[in-house]
């Protein structure tokens, strides 16, 4: 894997002003980035930046080694165009995404890759059909179409700064032995038994026989034998007498590491790794109650509505959010709640949290407004959303809820 986070150059036009990046090897001024994830917000203090489109550029070499090759970019706020080389390989209009890209026929020794995120104002100036409702939570009602954070947009609540760049990695992953096309982890507890459901759709690329092998606690579970080309597995493994997770009130959090391996030529290569933890929640409507139970327990959820760690870079250092999240585990709160007029959190979050033993309530990233769910495209746009996002935060034995 190449994280591609240096050499990058940043560079201003007017809304709408190039639809090819063919100009930038004639332009002279730009913004150098020391590294990325980095928006707009983190390198400038101009204002108004959502007026303008933002033109992200990178070169890379490659050396050709691997069978396949993906360009992946875990977060691009949020109206994007890319092209690599050249040729335009993607349009993305959702920041709560992972976009991958098999580039694996368009790479050459020396690359030029191209973002361009376009003007925010200029797609809300669209003319829309309206809302059956309006909100007061925003001032532009089109936001309603476009899949970004109401962060900076809320009068009132942060300043104006717009979510506009990459806030997450890009990189190109190589694949040599096997791709791991999707991926779902969930855990549960029965009894005193944890149970580890497994789906997993892989492409074998060895063109040889080949094993998929679970790895937890020491132990090994064989998935599957063969030498199909395509592989689909959809695997429940129980464990005896395991030790379950609890918020941190109410007993221990325990985690048990897992890996999911192939096995080709009697080596073993990883194909994912995971902390899990095994719990049963339960909420409890008898006589009108609202009761969460965790493992039996009743559970007195106490805590706060988590905001965000950096409203400049959307994510922060990792370091100041265990900072955050440790001050809130001792302070006796066993619960957060990300709204949704935030970001779904990025992977430490869910892991700090995991391992202080502090329950997540996850909404989903909509909020007082009337959404178009009726139109296609946008219900394809948030159907993929959902399903990206669930798969990623199913293995996290905080999360409690996604509403």
């Amino acid at each position: 894997m190449m994280r591609l986070s240096e050499n990058w150059q940043v560079r201003k036009t007017d809304a709408g002003q190039y639809d090819s990046p063919d100009w930038i090897q004639n332009a002279s001024t730009y913004f150098t980035v020391d590294s990325i994830p980095a928006t707009i917000a983190s390198l400038t203090n101009e204002s108004e930046i959502e007026n303008f489109d933002w033109w992200y550029s990178n070169q890379f070499n490659f050396n050709n080694q691997g069978k396949k090759h993906f360009l992946v970019f875990d977060g691009l706020a949020t109206l994007a165009d890319i092209w690599l080389n050249g040729e335009k390989i993607l349009n993305t209009e959702n920041m709560f995404l992972q976009y991958k890209v098999d580039v694996t026929e368009k790479l050459q020794e020396k690359n030029q890759l191209v973002i361009c995120f376009r003007s925010i104002h200029q797609a809300l100036e669209v003319q829309r059909k309206r809302p059956k409702w309006k909100t007061k939570l925003v001032e532009n009602q089109n936001l309603r179409w476009i899949r970004t954070t109401l962060l900076g947009f809320i009068p009132g609540w942060t300043p104006p700064i717009k979510p506009i760049g990459i806030w997450r990695e890009v990189r190109l992953e190589t694949v040599e032995v096997a791709n791991l096309v999707d991926f779902n982890l969930q855990t549960s507890l029965q009894d005193v038994n944890g149970v580890i459901k497994v789906k997993a759709d892989i492409e074998n690329l060895s063109n040889q026989p080949c094993e998929i092998i679970f790895e937890i606690n020491g132990e090994t579970h064989s998935l599957f034998t063969g030498s199909d080309k395509n592989i689909h597995l959809n695997k429940e493994i129980i464990l005896q007498n395991v030790k379950s997770w609890n918020p941190h009130t109410h007993g221990e959090a325990n985690l048990y590491p897992c890996k999911l391996m192939i096995k080709v030529q009697n080596q073993l290569h990883t194909l994912k790794e995971a902390r899990v933890g095994f719990r049963h929640v339960h909420l409890n409507r008898e006589n009108d109650l609202f009761q969460i139970q965790v493992n039996g327990k009743n559970i007195f959820a106490r805590g706060a509505v988590w905001t965000i760690n950096d409203i400049i870079s959307l994510d922060g250092k990792v370091e100041d959010l265990k900072s955050a999240l440790t001050l809130a585990h001792d302070a006796g709160m066993n619960m957060l709640r990300i709204g949704g007029t935030m970001i779904y959190e990025q992977d430490a979050f869910y892991d700090l949290c995991d391992e202080l033993g502090i329950m997540v309530w996850q909404d989903f990233m909509f909020a007082n407004m009337d959404y178009p769910v009726n139109d296609e495209a946008f219900h394809q746009n948030i159907l993929a959303e959902a399903n990206y996002q669930i798969k990623r935060l199913s293995q996290h034995a905080d999360r409690k809820s996604v509403v």
